[in-house]
Parts: structure tokens; C-alpha cells; sequence
């Protein structure tokens, strides 16, 4: 599957057409016992997309309108997180909450200040589990 990502420079979930852009598993983002977003919702921050599906997408005049007033920003492939300075890194984090996205970055990234700041932000959204 070729993937590419979409940023979502808003703070709130955009629903895209029920087309199945998202490539990574359904999370959720807010209390517990919500459903998770659907497979169309491109979430605040980095979103990794099925990039046949954002073919289809990018025809709807809506989603258009998100891109030329730059709501949406789409990039070939999910960033490496070592590759921007430290500051950029922390700011991409913070507005990211695609989880297996910020896991990625966990794993490869080696700044401390960036690892911490990727923990708190999978700690934040984190579902608490039922008692």
C-alpha cells in the first residue's frame, strides 16, 4: 500500500467522504467508552493516508478548499522526526496524535527533550480503562 501524510493544521477532526484514508489503526482520542474516530477522520496533526484513497479525496471541492487555505498539507512520506531541529520536532509532536506515528517516532528518536515530550503526548492521549 503506497501511504502518504496529511497534516491537519486545525484543531479538530476532519471527516473526509467515509473514503478509508487512514492506514493506521483505530484510536481513540477522547473518554472512555467513545467510539474511535473513523477510518475517513484525518485527526489534528501528521495523519500517514492511503494515498490511492487521497486521489479520490483531493476531487472533493471541500477538501480543495482545505488545501489551498492550507488547513490540509500533504507531504510524500511521514516525516522523520530526527531530521528537524529540536524545536520544530517538539511543535510537530505536540500538535500529533496519531498514535502509531508518535510510536514511530518513540522508537527512533534520541533527544531527550523530544522523547519526553513524545511520551507526554501519547500519555495525553491515552484512553483510561474502564474500573
Amino acid at each position: 500500500m503506497r501511504t502518504l501524510t496529511v497534516e491537519n493544521l486545525e484543531d479538530r477532526i476532519h471527516c473526509v467522504a467515509d473514503l478509508p484514508l487512514r492506514v493506521t489503526p483505530a484510536i481513540q482520542v477522547t473518554n472512555a467508552g467513545a467510539p474511535p474516530p473513523p477510518k475517513d477522520a484525518l485527526l489534528p496533526g501528521l495523519n500517514e493516508v492511503d494515498a490511492e484513497a487521497w486521489e479520490q479525496a483531493e476531487k472533493i471541492p471541500l477538501v480543495q478548499h482545505y488545501l489551498e487555505s492550507g488547513v490540509f498539507k500533504v507531504t510524500r512520506s511521514a516525516p522523520e522526526i530526527g531530521k528537524y531541529q529540536q524545536r520544530e520536532a517538539l511543535d510537530l509532536v505536540r500538535r500529533t496524535v496519531d498514535r502509531s506515528l508518535l510510536e514511530k517516532w518513540a522508537s527512533a528518536e534520541r533527544r531527550r527533550p523530544v522523547q519526553d515530550a513524545i511520551d507526554l503526548q501519547l500519555k495525553s492521549i491515552e484512553v483510561p480503562k474502564e474500573k
